[in-house]
């Protein structure tokens, strides 16, 4: 599910020459991307680990839960393909953790 949004909390800093950045974090609890342009958030992605859902109630160490390099890798694949979609090239997509 995407969220547009006007305005982050994030104060990223756009390369010289370039009007779009792909900003993605990855940690414990999921993922999220962030898509900017001319400095303006216009799309971000959250995902959650499934194993924080409190109506599921999966431990963390179950084999359901998604593993903190799992959600990584994740996070940076969707980067890459937010990047795509939005014409922002490869190079301007940065991992914040």
């Amino acid at each position: 599910m995407a969220q547009h949004h006007g305005r982050s909390g994030a104060a990223w800093q756009l390369p010289p020459a370039c009007d779009g950045l792909v900003v993605w974090q990855a940690g414990q609890v999921g993922y999220s991307v962030e898509v900017y342009r001319h400095g303006e958030m216009i799309a971000r992605h959250i995902c959650g680990n499934h194993a924080y859902d409190p109506e599921r109630s999966v431990p963390l160490d179950s084999p359901e839960a998604l593993s903190p390099a799992l959600l990584h890798a994740l996070a940076r694949k969707l980067a890459l393909e937010m990047a795509q979609a939005f014409a922002i090239p490869a190079e301007n997509v940065r991992g914040a953790n």
